[in-house]
């Protein structure tokens, strides 16, 4: 078994507590993460349905603990350690840091506009913003984390 430390949690309504590493939490706290919080994951549908508030920011929490319930098994197949674990969690945190408002359709306008995806923006976020200097100042390829969110990393 793989063991990461956990010094916070999180009270997630479907995983229940979710531990939080300090490099997450940094993470967490940073300013392009919480802007997560006012983009709703599933666009403007809370507009028919009210009861549709999740937003981006609880989806990658959410998708970094499942990462890591799936790493911790697999990875220890493989004898890889507690580095390569929170390599994944930290992609699953951020793996829709690039989206915006309304989502797939904020994304069509910025294909048009900019020639770009939100995959290009969250590969641009993670190495240009703050998240770059939290990532690099805890030890942590910034690179290495763009390119596990893209899908172009095996370890």
């Amino acid at each position: 078994m793989i063991d990461l430390d956990f010094n916070m949690e999180i009270n997630d309504p479907i995983h229940g507590f979710i531990g939080i590493t300090d490099i997450e939490a940094k993470i967490i706290d940073s300013e392009p993460y919480q802007r997560l919080r006012r983009i709703k994951q599933l666009s403007g549908g809370h507009f028919v349905y009210p009861t549709a508030e999740h937003t981006r920011f609880a989806h990658c929490i959410g998708v970094m603990h499942v990462a890591g319930l799936l790493g911790q098994k697999l990875l220890g197949k493989l004898r890889l350690g507690s580095e390569v674990l929170q390599d994944v969690r930290i992609a699953g945190l951020l793996h829709d840091i690039g989206h915006g408002p309304f989502s797939h359709v904020f994304e069509e306008a910025l294909i048009e506009k900019r020639g770009m995806n939100h995959e290009d923006v969250t590969e641009w976020i993670i190495l240009q913003s703050e998240l770059g200097d939290i990532l690099t100042d805890q030890g942590v390829s910034k690179k290495r984390i763009a390119d596990l969110v893209r899908g172009r990393r095996k370890y």
